[in-house]
């Protein structure tokens, strides 16, 4: 695949496997490129940040740093001009914390579904360290015994009473998160924009819905040009001739 996107092939490529399992974790890069002023190496998706996967946030954030910048890259190479490029990381960086933020607070919150069940995550995880060695038809044996035990405890009422006030009080595992993953906005300084995305993903109602704004820093909205064409359309045709797009 790497010798397909180049145009020089490489005969001296080597993949360095570690051997380690997979390991949740929450990871912010300090620097995204070489050089804040005239930058020549960048890293994206995993390689810039790394974070839970409760929100699914990774593969969104990732795909956000390519399209960032791809267009910016295009347009240095189109016009000699590699001023753009020393955007990406002030740019995209406040926007990983905000990912980072939201995924971590959120694997916190899924949590409070398990503990209101009487299965605290440090019971959970000696379960779990027990149970993998062994096949899984002895784990799944176990499950379905530990199970039918809990749902005919006396005490299984109270712990449904509790589940039910979590989830009445929006306070278990959210999924959706509209605002974060469409109004991601490039007019903010990191810390500035943790908090109003923690803000907003912990609304006593809910996740808050995503409303486009006209402003810079913003995605641009769709709508329909008098033309008939839709505003979208112009980014498109500003980039696919090496220009720099009009938003």
């Amino acid at each position: 695949l790497l010798n397909a996107a180049i145009s020089t092939p490489l005969s001296d490529i080597k993949i360095f496997f570690p051997g380690r399992t997979w390991a949740m974790r929450a990871r912010l890069e300090s620097n995204f490129c070489n050089s804040n002023k005239n930058p020549t190496i960048f890293i994206i998706g995993d390689a810039a940040h790394e974070m839970p996967p409760s929100g699914g946030f990774g593969l969104n954030t990732a795909v956000q740093d390519a399209h960032n910048l791809a267009w910016k890259l295009a347009t240095a190479y189109h016009t000699n001009d590699s001023r753009l490029l020393t955007t990406y990381e002030s740019e995209r960086r406040p926007a990983a914390a905000v990912s980072i933020a939201v995924a971590f607070d959120n694997w916190r919150r899924g949590l409070t579904v398990p503990s209101a069940l009487g299965a605290p995550p440090a019971l959970l995880n000696v379960a779990r360290s027990i149970c993998s060695p062994l096949p899984n038809f002895f784990f799944d044996t176990a499950f379905s015994i530990a199970r039918t035990l809990v749902f005919s405890s006396p005490a299984l009422r109270a712990s449904q009473a509790h589940l039910a006030e979590l989830l009445n009080r929006k306070q278990d595992l959210p999924l959706f998160f509209p605002r974060i993953d469409l109004g991601v906005r490039y007019d903010q300084e990191a810390l500035q924009a943790v908090l109003e995305a923690l803000l907003n993903a912990r609304h006593p109602s809910g996740a808050e819905p995503y409303n486009p704004i006209f402003a810079p820093g913003h995605r641009l909205p769709h709508f329909t040009l008098p033309d008939g064409r839709a505003s979208l359309d112009l980014v498109t045709q500003a980039t696919e001739k090496g220009k720099s797009p009009i938003w």
